[in-house]
């Protein structure tokens, strides 16, 4: 009887996987291509900024205040004279690292509190629950000012506050998820053979909820820069003269009629980086949709 009941369980569990494994192929759409390669550009402008900035992005040249874009200057310059090419290379790590460290820290903790809440259930459950409608009562943005406000503006309080705020959409997906998968008969197989919780949740519970993430998180990091450029134009973000691209359009208001480029192009660069984000992680959620997975059977 023994040997029958690991057998379903074996069996349930590689049906189980199968069933997470098989998604439709994905068509690749002209869209979504140029998503790709707009993030990886603005990837490369992360990792080597020195490589790409022609000049030094804090270099003050008051002789070329506010000069429109040429070759010396492709961007054009700022009010200080600062190349706008080389602060907006610059600005990617600042405002694209940020918005990134956001969505990490909501994905670690929001799954982390989706589990113990779903699969535990009772009292703990409860209390999660709680305490993710009380944090749900409060417009998110508001909050975060209010938090940036009484730490201090920096881009290192941006991601505290925004954290404090952005794991509770992962918390509530993830829990409602687990609800549902520690009913199948593949969890039930895996504690009668003795499982305990810890290995039940890493082997059996994680890999099955983590796919509706990716594309969460990937369309995240966009509403992530725009809250992130949002603080910074209200001035709770970087500090001068640290380029950053809330922060650039903020200090061109006073020029935006007599020198459009110097809020032009950081502009531009946050539209297209959104844009991109959203195009690919609706293209993720189309794809990666368990409705969409295909059960096999196996001999």
């Amino acid at each position: 009887m023994g040997n029958s009941l690991y057998g379903r369980g074996q069996s349930s569990h590689r049906e189980q996987s199968c069933h997470r494994l098989q998604i439709k192929s994905p068509r690749l759409s002209i869209k979504v291509i140029i998503s790709c390669m707009t993030l990886l550009t603005f990837a490369v402008m992360i990792i080597f900024p020195g490589v790409l900035a022609p000049h030094d992005p804090n270099a003050v040249d008051l002789d070329n205040r506010l000069a429109k874009p040429g070759v010396n200057h492709p961007f054009g310059t700022d009010h200080h004279g600062r190349d706008i090419l080389s602060r907006v290379i610059y600005g990617a790590q600042a405002s694209l690292v940020t918005a990134l460290s956001v969505v990490a820290i909501g994905v670690v903790l929001g799954t982390f509190i989706g589990l113990v809440a779903g699969f535990f259930g009772g009292v703990i459950d409860q209390t999660i629950m709680r305490i993710v409608d009380l944090f749900l009562a409060f417009p998110g943005t508001i909050l975060s000012i209010a938090l940036v406000g009484l730490f201090g503006a920096s881009l290192f309080n941006i991601v505290i506050a925004l954290s404090v705020m952005w794991w509770v959409s992962y918390a509530r997906i993830i829990r409602g998820s687990v609800l549902q998968i520690k009913e199948k008969d593949f969890i039930k197989g895996a504690r009668l053979m003795g499982g305990n919780s810890y290995y039940i949740i890493r082997q059996h519970v994680l890999p099955n909820v983590l796919s509706p993430l990716f594309a969460l998180a990937t369309l995240d990091v966009g509403s992530a820069i725009l809250h992130i450029t949002g603080l910074s134009f209200l001035g709770l973000g970087a500090h001068p003269p640290t380029p950053e691209w809330g922060a650039m359009i903020q200090g061109s208001i006073a020029f935006m009629e007599t020198a459009p480029q110097t809020m032009i192009f950081p502009g531009l660069c946050i539209i297209i980086t959104v844009l991109s984000f959203n195009c690919l992680g609706n293209w993720l959620k189309e794809r990666i949709d368990p409705m969409r997975m295909e059960k096999t059977d196996f001999q």
